[in-house]
């Protein structure tokens, strides 16, 4: 019951049916799963990933003292968070260490070529 005395619509709130992106959000991902796993799919992609330079710094473009340190200190960690789980045969953390590597390497290779 309207206690108002004016008549509700339905459709003053809801988008127009024939838009179907009405608010213009992104409607596709940069970096969907599918995107990484196809960049990946090249085997030298794969391998540098994995390799010394597959490493995503905090501040890929560092220039002062505290951003180079900073760089430093993260590939350190995981440097160390790697040896420790190969040490503890801690495959899980492992699996994480080298997804997250690959996935950053990954999203990089995406952002050079676009």
């Amino acid at each position: 019951m309207n206690h108002f005395g004016y008549q509700d619509n339905p459709n003053r709130v809801d988008p127009p049916k024939d838009v179907s992106n009405p608010y213009g959000t992104e409607t596709e991902d940069k970096y969907s799963h599918e995107k990484l796993c196809d960049e990946l799919s090249d085997s030298l992609i794969l391998w540098e990933g994995m390799s010394y330079d597959g490493f995503t710094e905090p501040h890929p473009l560092a220039t002062g003292f505290f951003m180079i340190r900073q760089n430093a200190i993260a590939r350190e960690e995981v440097e160390e968070s790697l040896k420790y789980a190969f040490a503890s045969q801690d495959f899980e953390s492992i699996g994480h260490i080298v997804y997250n590597q690959l996935q950053g390497y990954a999203k990089r290779v995406i952002d050079q070529g676009s």
